[in-house]
């Protein structure tokens, strides 16, 4: 999994750096999160919202600001993030149970 995604960076770094490949870092934190903000073919889902709990917020996003109020207290937010979280990962779980069926369908 880490070499694909490996892969997958240095063919996205490619693409910003063709002109200056020695400056290939200065894009490395924008190529990154354009991978996390993306769905991931398997799991259906951002890798951001599975890390943090939530979508993450980009600039031309209008809504955003509205999505990101938090609730009165700590333990109320916790307790939203956690039950998010176990239901993202119980939807996961299904999604790469399907591809896994679909990859061994195709292979077999």
């Amino acid at each position: 999994m880490v070499e694909r995604f490996n892969r997958t960076l240095i063919a996205q770094l490619k693409k910003y750096t063709p002109d200056d490949p020695d400056n290939w870092e200065r894009y490395l934190p924008y190529t990154v999160f354009a991978y996390n903000a993306t769905p991931h073919t398997a799991m259906r889902h951002l890798p951001f919202s599975l890390l943090r709990g939530y979508e993450p917020c980009i600039t031309f996003d209008y809504d955003c600001a509205r999505r990101l109020t938090l609730p009165l207290n700590y333990n109320t937010y916790q307790h939203i993030l956690t039950q998010a979280q176990f239901k993202m990962h119980e939807k996961i779980k299904a999604n790469l149970d399907a591809a896994a069926a679909v990859s061994k369908e195709y292979f077999d």
